[in-house]
């Protein structure tokens, strides 16, 4: 019996996405016919950023991003400049353009050098990632410039550098995002590359290494509350998207680290929140807020040999990234070893998923920051109390 193929259009998560991206940039600098890839997907799910990271780890690769459809169109065509040419044995007035102010870029860029191990002279970048953001928003006068580019890598007869790769990314096809129709010569030179972006791909990927506020990150962990981490795009209210998150934990970070309580008052989360996310997620974090910034973290760790477990299932999970928050944000976490282990032994004996999930929140923190003290700690104070745990747990994670 044949495989049914289907013909829905089939979707990648960003980071593969953007990998698959970067190996058709190695083939266009080594001189393979190939479509210039175009990483399309929802406003605000990372797709700039994606490709950044990518390339600062990938070394010796640069990226320069620009957003060609809204930028001047001189900075890409260059300028007119008269010329006198010959026409029929007649002198006339020509017209010549200038060296577009982005191929100089480029070019700075191709020909950097540095001095390598051995002291010797190379060039500081085996590959440029020309990144043309915003592509959605390209009009017929970009279009022009564009379909020389695809064609015949060239802006205004000028050669792109040998190792400049093109990509491109927008929001393609979502007409709130003022979304415009592109020419079917456009279509035809571009592999068109729909991306999504999950919240687990976004925590691991990015909001631990980032350093986002534990009470976003465990907000949308919560699977009533994920409906607000991509929602659906508005035109004239804010919606929430990995980047309207991601800008609002920096913000509350930062206000918190202003405020002597250490916490916002239920009116400024509130005024915050309404202005990046929708009013929806607003009223239901806003609420999670409290909660989250209700215990005092200290207090419970240092009386932790009382410890009075939660009684609603909401604050029990909730106190479970507090504690998460408090502990992986000290600078010496020796003190409190004990009474974490306390707090959390007797979450695995009373709501089993819930300490397990405090467990794995440590491994990823400390996998993502390079570090071991916290995890290794535990484990070792929660194996004396109990040997069997630790077993559970690697069968838990391991799928064993």
């Amino acid at each position: 019996m044949s495989e049914i193929i289907s013909e829905k259009v089939q979707y990648k998560n960003i980071n593969e996405a953007v990998q698959w991206a970067v190996e058709s940039c190695y083939l266009q600098i080594n001189g393979v016919d190939v479509q210039v890839p175009y990483i399309a997907g929802a406003p605000g799910g990372g797709k700039t950023q994606s490709m950044q990271a990518l390339a600062v780890n990938m070394g010796k690769t640069a990226v320069v991003s620009t957003h060609f459809a809204i930028t001047p169109y001189e900075e890409h065509s260059g300028i007119p400049q008269f010329t006198k040419i010959t026409v029929n044995g007649k002198d006339q007035i020509g017209t010549v353009w200038s060296f577009p102010a982005i191929m100089k870029k480029l070019y700075e860029l191709s020909e950097e050098t540095e001095l390598d191990s051995n002291g010797e002279t190379v060039k500081k970048y085996d590959m440029i990632i020309w990144l043309l953001d915003d592509m959605h928003l390209c009009g017929s006068i970009h279009m022009a410039l564009l379909y020389e580019l695809l064609t015949e890598r060239k802006l205004r007869e000028y050669d792109l550098p040998k190792t400049v790769a093109l990509v491109m990314a927008g929001n393609h096809g979502h007409n709130k995002a003022g979304s415009k129709t592109m020419f079917s010569a456009i279509i035809n030179r571009i592999f068109m590359m729909p991306v999504t972006t999950t919240y687990e791909e976004w925590r691991e990927k990015f909001a631990i290494k980032n350093n986002i506020h534990y009470s976003i990150m465990s907000f949308l962990k919560n699977e009533n509350y994920q409906k607000y981490f991509h929602e659906d795009e508005v035109v004239d209210n804010p919606w929430g998207s990995p980047r309207a998150w991601t800008r609002l934990s920096n913000f509350l970070s930062q206000k918190e680290a202003w405020t002597s309580e250490k916490k916002l008052s239920t009116s400024d989360i509130h005024y915050m929140c309404q202005g990046h996310v929708s009013m929806e997620a607003t009223s239901d974090f806003v609420l999670y807020y409290d909660i989250f910034t209700k215990f005092d973290i200290k207090k419970i760790l240092e009386e932790s040999d009382n410890f009075k477990m939660p009684n609603s299932l909401q604050d029990q999970y909730i106190l479970c990234f507090a504690l998460c928050s408090h502990v992986t944000g000290l600078k010496d976490t020796k003190k409190v070893i004990p009474d974490l282990t306390n707090i959390i032994f007797r979450y695995i004996n009373d709501v089993p998923d819930l300490g397990y999930m405090m467990f794995q929140e440590l491994v990823d923190y400390e996998k993502t920051h390079n570090k071991r003290n916290i995890y290794e700690n535990v484990c070792n104070q929660i194996g004396k109390l109990d040997p069997t745990i630790m077993d559970r747990f690697i069968e838990l994670i391991t799928g064993g």
